[in-house]
């Protein structure tokens, strides 16, 4: 297989609107009521909800390396995919989604019983962020 140059400036700037997403996607804004009372956590709990603030900068820390590792491989997949501009890159990135994280979240609804409410929050997040990250990786090629 051939090496591929990726462009780390549009790797960097994809994880940061990676964090963005997710940020806004699990905000009181959108989705986070929802989302936690389909982990079984009442969100009108507040010693609950202090202790996620308390654990939050290293939640922050660890999705930072994970969406820098996204990025990462996100650029070589659409490299080797031949994605040359923003709507190669969101195609690229739908295709990475259905085919890696919607399969792996539905699996979590067969075997663990996850709701198919958690399943549309967590994947439809992955969704966007990936489409996103495979506009910008894209574009930059």
């Amino acid at each position: 297989m051939p090496m591929l140059s990726v462009n780390y400036l549009a790797i960097l700037v994809a994880t940061i609107a990676s964090m963005v997403i997710g940020s806004a996607w699990y905000s009181p804004l959108l989705f986070m009521r929802i989302w936690l009372k389909e982990l079984g956590v009442n969100p009108d709990d507040k010693s609950l909800m202090e202790k996620g603030k308390k654990d939050m900068p290293k939640s922050m820390i660890g999705q930072l390396i994970a969406s820098l590792i996204t990025a990462y491989v996100l650029a070589h997949f659409l490299g080797y995919a031949g994605a040359t501009n923003a709507w190669l890159g969101m195609v690229g990135g739908f295709w990475a989604w259905l085919g890696f994280q919607a399969t792996s979240a539905a699996s979590h609804v067969f075997f663990e019983k996850k709701s198919w409410t958690w399943f549309a929050i967590n994947a439809g997040c992955s969704l966007v962020t990936l489409v996103v990250m495979g506009a910008i990786i894209g574009a930059w090629r």
